[in-house]
């Protein structure tokens, strides 16, 4: 059944008061209040057909509208061995990497569990003793770190990749693509981690009331959007309340400051955070760093593929345009006199509108990307063997043509190089053997003196070789 009740009397009378409004829809309801068993170490054995891939967030594994993991509960490896050391055990994995397309086509993709616990930690089992579980620690498999080049993964030096495989934790991740998600996902306290103090909420409060409503980092103001706006505590110690250990930073800033405990944003947050920043002309573009700064994590691995790519010119972030009447944001976003290009973390109906813009999603600016690079790969690739074929063949050349010169020479050509000298000993040598010196010379001097001259099939010159060579030994016996 559905209720339709109005509440804008009762949001003009919070407003007035000046109370911050709590956000309530039904995408915000807790995992475990719907009566799905994901957040435990066990997870829930899954059917291919029930998992998705989020292809709009390039390949990321998404179950009933949450994201979640996939890892394999059955262990080759002694458990024991494994508790002692996780690196000796299977790998799970976030999103449809190549790892995953193997494991579909050799069909054991069915051996998976799926999970949104935070902990890192799984329940498995060896394969020769199902009925005995430990729960151990297991590690990210890197074919994903690279297929969605999280934290710049693909681009960074070994060292740098270890201590992102190493360091890797789930909930970090989820926070970087929770736009990409229909929920949020449940966040797990730890154990000795440091706790809000019983008036933080106040504290909190009049803070961010002190500094106007305005974050700290991106200087714009939520003061008609409090809830927007969050109080971070700079060393991560959640019960430090001084003053200077205090920030006021919007979720979207919020998310990107270092000692935070996973902040998650949705879709829709996002959306009002570029829109009031545009209104309030609080981006401005000047660098890759401020690219960074002010688009949405989910992109920042597609941002360094595109930094790395010197030949990139630096995108528009959250670029707003009206659609029906309704303000919508890229997130990326290039224009020149001819053409208008955007990347959206989430691709909307909207877009269909917009028939002068380009506009991908992030899986497909990703997949677009590699094709491309691979590519420019190949090229490069037979570039390098076309220009060491080359070089085989100007050597073979060279060979070829300093054998036929001292034959000349010691029929009496005197002259420099090989047209001059065929000119000198011409009467002794036949029409044919004439015309094939002539072409023989032209070819190899074209070849030493003309940068990328190609106009030439050297089993034609080598045939031309062998046939002059043969002729004239015989001819000097």
């Amino acid at each position: 059944m559905k209720l339709n009740i109005n509440f804008d009397l009762l949001d003009n009378a919070i407003t007035k008061m000046g109370a911050e409004p709590i956000v309530f829809t039904p995408k915000n309801t807790p995992i475990g209040d719907i009566g799905i068993e994901l957040g435990s170490t066990s997870g829930k054995k899954i059917d291919i057909n029930d998992i998705e891939v989020n292809l709009d967030g390039g390949g990321i594994f998404e179950y009933q509208g949450r994201q979640v993991l996939l890892f394999i509960p059955n262990q080759f490896n002694r458990l024991d061995e494994i508790l002692s050391n996780p690196m000796i055990g299977n790998r799970f994995h976030v999103s449809d990497c190549n790892k995953i397309q193997e494991m579909k086509q050799r069909n054991k993709y069915n051996k998976y569990s799926v999970t949104n616990n935070l902990s890192g930690k799984f329940e498995i089992y060896n394969y020769q003793n199902p009925e005995q579980k430990e729960v151990s620690k297991l590690h990210i498999c890197k074919y994903c770190l690279e297929k969605l080049n999280y934290k710049n993964y693909k681009n960074e030096k070994y060292n740098k990749k270890q201590e992102i495989f190493e360091n890797f934790d789930i909930g970090e991740f989820f926070e970087r693509y929770s736009t990409l998600f229909e929920y949020l996902p449940n966040i797990n306290k730890k154990k000795g981690a440091s706790t809000y103090t019983d008036n933080w909420e106040t504290l909190s409060r009049d803070y961010r009331a002190s500094k106007n409503y305005i974050c700290e980092t991106c200087d714009t103001s939520f003061i008609k959007d409090k809830y927007l706006l969050h109080t971070h505590h700079i060393n991560g110690i959640k019960d430090d309340n001084n003053q200077n250990n205090l920030k006021a930073v919007c979720i979207d800033c919020h998310r990107k400051e270092p000692n935070h405990r996973h902040v998650y944003m949705k879709y829709d947050q996002l959306q009002k955070i570029y829109i009031t920043r545009r209104e309030q002309n609080k981006v401005n573009i000047k660098s890759w760093d401020d690219v960074f700064k002010y688009s949405d994590l989910s992109l920042h691995g597609y941002i360094d593929l595109l930094r790395s790519n010197q030949k990139t010119s630096l995108p528009d972030v959250g670029y707003v345009i009206e659609v029906n009447n309704q303000k919508i944001a890229l997130d990326l976003v290039w224009q020149n006199k001819y053409k208008k290009s955007a990347v959206a973390t989430e691709y909307s109906y909207n877009f269909f509108m917009l028939k002068d813009w380009n506009i991908l999603s992030l899986g497909d600016a990703l997949i677009k990307y590699t094709q491309k690079q691979n590519q420019i790969i190949i090229e490069e690739n037979t570039k390098i063997k076309e220009t060491a074929q080359s070089a085989l063949e100007l050597e073979a050349m060279i060979k070829y043509t300093t054998q036929i010169e001292t034959i000349l020479e010691s029929m009496g050509a005197s002259a420099r190089g090989l047209h001059g000298k065929v000119t000198k000993v011409q009467k002794k040598l036949s029409k044919d053997v004439i015309f094939r010196l002539r072409r023989i010379a032209t070819i190899r001097n074209k070849k030493m003196h003309q940068t990328g001259f190609n106009n030439y099939v050297f089993k034609d010159f080598e045939e031309d070789s062998i046939i002059v060579l043969k002729y004239l030994k015989q001819l000097s016996i």
